[in-house]
């Protein structure tokens, strides 16, 4: 049998070597995490694994949640209802995924451009021309497929180009603009309108004390138990115990011209829509071509672009600055630092 040369003898001794090393290095990494904590109480132990597919990845808790959320599946229901509900919004429009809508991320192509309002400049360099300038509501433009660098480099993106891809300093075109997110149109929150009356079937007393009689509806129509505002827009619609009304003739709940309240086992529908006026904002208008001293709104567009909330679960902070903290505290984003 041939022996083996002393440069493959070499090579079994290094990698044998260095199997060692690491396996002694990742034994004591781990028991790194726990040092000084050897039970692990009230400790985040994230254990190392290799890279995977996410899809082969356990869900990882959410800490904090201990004595706060009762039914685990009714809150993940209640999260996804809440994604999409317009009335999460103060305009009854906007929801979480109208921004999100697209893979989590937002696609839209319109009206998404904010003039770097993060570090104080209200100027547009990337928008529509008007009265010498640039203005809101630009609608983004994708270039030609074989414009340089695989294509669409004649297009917007990105905003930073460059002559050549190896040298950062061959500047062509640089903004300080930022694809932000649409949100909502300027306004003044004038008040809240409330609304409360008794469900059908809740049992009322009139304000002399008489005898009890079914409640009846302050309005008729399929749409019941909604407010609407002026411009035709539907409140939202909550439903309240019957332990937060009061019984006597002073309490400001109204039904029909009479003050009264629900005895025990009732309940009362609560209708609420906020009133705005529409104020003219600096940046995100246009002057009214009818009327050049009036202005016309358009939405706002956020000084930060929208990050796709696709596996969110595992990011460990949200948002671009991090400041929603992977711990929850039942009450804002700032975890166990609030």
């Amino acid at each position: 049998m041939k022996r083996s040369s002393g440069t493959i003898v070499f090579l079994r001794i290094f990698v044998s070597v260095f199997a060692i090393v690491f396996a002694v290095g990742y034994y004591g990494h781990v028991r790194a995490q726990s040092a000084g904590n050897p039970s692990g109480a009230g400790s985040v132990r994230v254990p190392l694994r290799p890279l995977a597919p996410l899809s082969s990845v356990p869900i990882p808790p959410v800490f904090g949640m201990e004595g706060i959320i009762a039914d685990k599946t009714a809150a993940i229901q209640l999260g996804k209802a809440l994604f999409w509900d317009m009335q999460a919004g103060s305009d009854d429009i906007q929801a979480c995924a109208s921004c999100h809508f697209n893979a989590g991320a937002d696609s839209r192509a319109n009206n998404e451009v904010n003039p770097g309002q993060a570090g104080g400049d209200n100027t547009f360099q990337l928008g529509v021309p008007f009265n010498g300038g640039k203005g809101t509501n630009y609608h983004y433009s994708a270039g030609s497929p074989d414009a340089g660098f695989g294509g669409y480099h004649d297009g917007d993106f990105p905003f930073r180009k460059l002559a050549d891809i190896n040298d950062r300093f061959s500047v062509t075109s640089d903004l300080n603009d930022v694809s932000g997110s649409q949100g909502v149109f300027a306004t003044s929150m004038d008040k809240i309108v409330v609304d409360t009356h008794p469900d059908p079937g809740a049992v009322v007393r009139d304000a002399g004390g008489g005898g009890d009689a079914p409640s009846e509806r302050s309005s008729s129509g399929d749409d019941e138990g909604m407010t609407h505002s002026p411009d035709g827009r539907i409140g939202p619609n909550h439903h309240i115990p019957n332990h937060n009304v009061g019984t006597g003739p002073g309490n400001g709940n109204q039904q029909n011209g009479k003050a009264g309240g629900t005895v025990p086992g009732g309940s009362v529908n609560t209708n609420s829509v906020e009133l705005n006026t529409s104020v003219p904002d600096p940046v995100f208008s246009y002057p009214d071509p009818a009327d050049p001293t009036k202005l016309i709104n358009t939405r706002k567009v956020t000084g930060r672009n929208t990050p796709s909330a696709v596996d969110a679960v595992f990011n460990f902070r949200n948002f671009w600055d991090g400041r929603a903290q992977n711990v929850c505290n039942g009450a804002n984003p700032f975890g166990t630092r609030d």
